[in-house]
């Protein structure tokens, strides 16, 4: 249970400490937790814990440390009784390993990946969508007629046009904490509308109504239409301290409806 539980919190064991046995017998004498009036000299074990924890962070200031305990003896524990002038806030004392972990991990997390990523996220979308020009470009270069959905009597014959286009998300995956420096898959989605030339066969109208052939009848007409779309744009992008420095296009991809 022991080493399953270090291994999954990635736990190191600290020196004891080099305090001599005179030291801590003082510490006894006056009472400090986690001596106790009460314990008549017990507690010299816990106190041999405690001054290894204190002893062992004490030396690196900008470092935080926590003791986990169920033991009440702990829960009066004043750090600048041993380390004179110590910041008190860099020590805490808590009774569950859980609990500790995520008061440790959560201010942690927050700075190193959430607040990066959001960052990282506003300026993919600045940077996607001063690249409309090129999006288009793009889009131009690999749009096909089967790509775009016509009216219900149409068949595209011809794309015109790609116009009006529009970056309105771009989707990037969530960083590992410290490893914001990276070259990542995004997508941009993009939408717009092109202008179509296309076929228009209203015999269609016969089977729709399930009326006989020679009932309606219309010529093929062939005629300008606009049709809207909506892309997926698959990228490659480097960012660098969740700046953009370099967007690649891969891919585009007609989005489900």
């Amino acid at each position: 249970m022991l080493d399953a539980t270090i291994k999954e919190y990635g736990l190191v064991q600290t020196p004891f400490t080099k305090r001599t046995a005179n030291e801590v017998f003082e510490y006894a004498t006056k009472y400090l937790s986690p001596f106790t009036p009460e314990g008549h000299g017990e507690g010299f074990q816990d106190m041999v814990i405690l001054l290894s924890v204190l002893d062992h962070f004490s030396s690196t200031p900008d470092r935080r440390a926590v003791l986990i305990s169920s033991d009440s003896d702990f829960k009066d524990i004043n750090a600048t009784n041993f380390l004179p002038g110590f910041d008190s806030n860099r020590f805490q004392i808590w009774n569950s390993l859980k609990a500790a972990v995520e008061s440790l991990w959560e201010p942690y997390f927050d700075e190193t990946a959430i607040k990066p990523y959001q960052q990282e996220f506003e300026n993919a979308q600045s940077a996607a969508k001063d690249m409309i020009p090129e999006i288009a470009e793009f889009i131009k270069a690999r749009l096909t007629e089967d790509m775009l959905k016509p009216g219900v009597f149409d068949t595209i014959l011809k794309i015109l046009s790609v116009e009006h286009v529009k970056v309105y998300y771009v989707e990037t995956p969530f960083p590992e904490p410290e490893q914001i420096n990276r070259t990542v898959e995004i997508v941009i989605k993009v939408s717009g509308e092109s202008r179509v030339l296309v076929k228009r066969d209203l015999s269609y109208v016969n089977v729709f109504l399930k009326l006989e052939e020679h009932v309606f009848h219309a010529p093929l007409q062939e005629l300008e239409e606009k049709v809207y779309w909506f892309f997926d744009i698959q990228a490659t992008a480097s960012f660098e301290n969740t700046q953009v420095k370099i967007i690649e296009f891969t891919g585009l991809v007609p989005q489900k409806t």
